[in-house]
């Protein structure tokens, strides 16, 4: 079983000050895996922590932390 709030930990302490695509964040192709994967990344944009870009549906997400003000 894969722990929602460690994911957000992985995530927010993977992301560098550079972008990351949204495959460069999970490690297995598990559907659960990616599910979470998701809710943190969901959770993190809803606290403002992040950035996420798609140009075009179904395009890969691009991921950032978002900068300090």
């Amino acid at each position: 079983m894969i722990d929602l709030k460690s994911k957000i930990e992985e995530v927010f302490s993977r992301l560098t000050s550079q972008f990351t695509n949204f495959s460069g964040l999970h490690k297995q192709n598990s559907k659960t895996e990616m599910i979470v994967l998701f809710l943190a990344i969901l959770h993190l944009l809803k606290e403002q922590l992040v950035c996420v870009e798609q140009n075009s549906h179904f395009e890969e997400m691009v991921i950032s932390k978002k900068m300090s003000e």
